[in-house]
C-alpha cells in the first residue's frame, strides 16, 4: 500500500495556505465592516445631535413668534419732500356790502324857463348833504389759478401693534407652521 501521508502532504499545503489567506481576508473584511459600522454610528449620532439642536432652535423661534404678538413697533417716519401744486380753484360767492355815506352836493343848476319875454336861465344853487344807507350785493364768479411748490418737512410717528387682529392671525399661522416643522423632525 502506498504511503498516504507522503502523497497527501503536498495537496494539503495549498489548501491550508488558501484557507489561511481566506481567514486573513475575512478578518480584514470584518475589521472594515466594524470601522464602517462605527463610522455610521458616529454619523447617526451626529444627525441625532443636529436634529435635537434644530428642534431646540425651532422651539425658540416659535416662542419668539408668540412673544412678538405682544410687541408694539414704534418708528418715526421722516418726510422731506417738495410737493408741487397746480390747480384752479373756482370761487363762487355772493357778498352783501353795506354802504353808509353822506354825499355832499354843492352845485348851481341852470334851469331854462320860458317867459313872455323869452327864454331865460334861472340859476338855482344847491348846497345839501344827502345821507345814503343801502346794501349792495356783489356776485363773485371766478377761477383762481394756484401754482406753487410746498415744502413738507415732518416726522410721522408710526405705531404698529403686532398683537392686533391684522397681524395676530399671521403670527398664529407662523407659530403653528413652526410647531408642525419641529414635530416632523
Amino acid at each position: 500500500m502506498p504511503d498516504v501521508t507522503t502523497s497527501d502532504t503536498p495537496a494539503e499545503q495549498p489548501t491550508q495556505s488558501a484557507s489561511t489567506e481566506l481567514r486573513r481576508f475575512d478578518k480584514l473584511l470584518i475589521a472594515l465592516l466594524a470601522i464602517s459600522l462605527l463610522a455610521h454610528m458616529v454619523t447617526f449620532a451626529g444627525f441625532l445631535g443636529l436634529r435635537m439642536a434644530l428642534r431646540n432652535q425651532i422651539s425658540e423661534l416659535a416662542d419668539g413668534v408668540q412673544q412678538a404678538k405682544s410687541t408694539t413697533v414704534r418708528y418715526s417716519f421722516p418726510i422731506d419732500q417738495q410737493v408741487p401744486i397746480n390747480m384752479s380753484v373756482p370761487i363762487q360767492n355772493s357778498i352783501d356790502v353795506p354802504i353808509k355815506i353822506d354825499v355832499r352836493i354843492n352845485q348851481t343848476l341852470s334851469i331854462p324857463i320860458d317867459t313872455p319875454l323869452g327864454k331865460t336861465n334861472l340859476p338855482i344853487p344847491i348846497d345839501a348833504t344827502i345821507p345814503v344807507s343801502t346794501t349792495v350785493p356783489i356776485e363773485i364768479k371766478q377761477n383762481l389759478p394756484i401754482s406753487a411748490t410746498v415744502p413738507i418737512r415732518m416726522n410721522v410717528p408710526l405705531e404698529i401693534d403686532l398683537g392686533s387682529q391684522e397681524f395676530a392671525s399671521y403670527f398664529d399661522r407662523l407659530y403653528q407652521a413652526l410647531i408642525d416643522l419641529r414635530e416632523r423632525l
